[in-house]
């Protein structure tokens, strides 16, 4: 039961890491095609994008030793790409 605990912890952050770092990602390529967006509730929607990334991780680790082997062969892949120069 420990072992699953920890994996959930874990499971849940890498979830929330990699979802803000799909959206952050997201907002800059936005700036670089000159897509122009509503700064004036900026920090209200960065805290939306929060809370809705936990309330996913929340339901994804409870397959945590599964979503963790995913999560480990879909970073191998992209490494792969990036490291061969494929897009």
């Amino acid at each position: 039961m420990q072992t699953y605990i920890e994996l959930y912890a874990i499971c849940f952050l890498v979830t929330v890491i990699q979802m803000m770092l799909i959206v952050s990602l997201g907002s800059i390529a936005d700036k670089e095609e000159g897509i122009v967006q509503d700064d004036t509730s900026s920090i209200r929607r960065w805290i939306g994008y929060i809370l809705k990334s936990c309330g996913i991780a929340f339901i994804v680790s409870f397959a945590a030793p599964v979503v963790l082997a995913l999560y480990f062969i879909f970073w191998i892949i992209i490494v792969i790409a990036i490291l061969t120069g494929e897009r």
